[in-house]
């Protein structure tokens, strides 16, 4: 059952400035930007679907705006995507645009198994409300880590749209972009291309955020990782970096 989506408003306003972030700082950007301002009472998942997308159009069915970049998951159903798409919005859906969060809390979880317990104390515990040297330099590292996969699917997703020259929704494009890497990975993980020495090292210095190799070492990093864990990471990077 798609969940009831409250009463929904739609206005329009312009601002004479944007901003954006730049290597963790923001730059305002002096040009007029149409805002779209939604009075919505229910903010649930599929809260945009089929029933309801039209009152994002105008009478005339001109969308209200050129693009959406989904920062929520869920939110919009495919049919209401799809419809959007049909009328030249340019948009990337929510397993797309919004994967920031899952690849930090991962880098998160890496740095819990890599470090010592002491370590951990030590270089990720923020003292007197301070964060240590290193942990500066990890986020820093999360960010570029997060920036590059980000440009890379973007780049692929638009690319093929581009070759087909938009017979095929952008929306499509990402679902099966989507299922092309996860296939790749598990025939990875199913392969014995992990058992090469050489490659796994390289991969998994690449894989690996350069401040915890820095900090802890590539062969203790090794041995500190559950195997299980390294093939999963091994694979994900692998396929990533091959297609596109």
């Amino acid at each position: 059952m798609v969940p009831t989506l409250g009463t929904m408003h739609t206005s329009v306003s312009r601002r004479t400035s944007s901003c954006r972030v730049v290597d963790g700082r923001s730059t305002v950007l002096r040009r007029p930007v149409a805002v779209l301002i939604y009075d919505i009472h229910f903010l649930s998942p599929e809260a945009v679907n089929i029933s309801n997308v039209a009152g994002l159009v105008d009478a005339e069915g001109k969308p209200h705006f050129k693009y959406i970049v989904e920062g929520a998951n869920l939110f919009f159903t495919q049919q209401a995507r799809m419809s959007l798409e049909k009328r030249r919005v340019v948009l990337f859906k929510d397993s797309s645009a919004n994967k920031g969060g899952v690849t930090s809390s991962s880098l998160e979880v890496l740095a819990g198994l890599a470090l010592s317990t002491q370590e951990y104390v030590d270089l990720m515990i923020f003292k007197d409300g301070t964060p240590s040297d290193f942990y500066q330099s990890y986020v820093k590292d999360i960010q570029a880590k997060i920036t590059e996969n980000a440009a890379a699917e973007f780049q692929c997703i638009w690319r093929e749209h581009a070759r087909l020259q938009g017979a095929k929704a952008r929306t499509q494009i990402s679902d099966e972009l989507s299922s092309t890497l996860n296939d790749l990975q598990a025939d990875l993980e199913a392969s014995d291309l992990f058992e090469d020495v050489p490659s796994r090292r390289g991969v998994m210095r690449k894989a690996v955020p350069k401040t915890l190799v820095d900090q802890v070492g590539l062969d203790t990093l090794l041995e500190r990782l559950p195997e299980a864990y390294q093939r999963a990471l091994f694979s994900s990077w692998t396929a990533s970096h091959f297609v596109g």
